[in-house]
């Protein structure tokens, strides 16, 4: 996947989350050594391997100490896996960095939305009632 296409994905996952406060931007996408996780040997043989592309991020220079993250964007799986997965590591941070806020809220629940991939789709949804509440995370086209 080119690097602007993950740049795209993972700014617009960082957007939905700063709706709620900080704003946090992109700065650098730096490939991970392509490492093969465990699989059968003739597979090897064949060159197939899982990559993976690391995404860093910090926060708006409007913050007094601008803090960084990384996460990982997971070539190699399904897509809608890769931002499910992507979204999930970054709303982590963020949840844990705003003391447990929930974030992105869940409209009229004291909880967060979860991601999930839901008929191909990387979707937020309710924990509690996926009817209450869907939005796609991000769109894949």
């Amino acid at each position: 996947m080119p690097e602007d296409e993950v740049r795209r994905l993972a700014q617009g996952i960082l957007d939905r989350l700063g709706q709620s406060g900080q704003s946090w931007h992109v700065t650098e996408i730096a490939p991970v050594d392509r490492t093969p996780f465990r699989m059968p040997e003739e597979a090897l043989l064949e060159g197939v391997a899982a990559v993976e592309s690391e995404v860093v991020f910090i926060a708006d220079s409007s913050a007094e100490q601008p803090e960084t993250l990384a996460a990982h964007f997971t070539l190699g799986v399904d897509r809608a896996e890769a931002v499910m997965s992507l979204a999930s590591q970054l709303q982590d941070h963020l949840i844990e960095a705003a003391c447990g806020d929930p974030i992105p809220p869940c409209p009229g629940h004291p909880h967060p939305l979860v991601a999930h991939v839901v008929a191909g789709e990387p979707v937020w949804e309710c924990p509690q009632s996926p009817v209450h509440h869907r939005e796609l995370i991000v769109p894949l086209d």
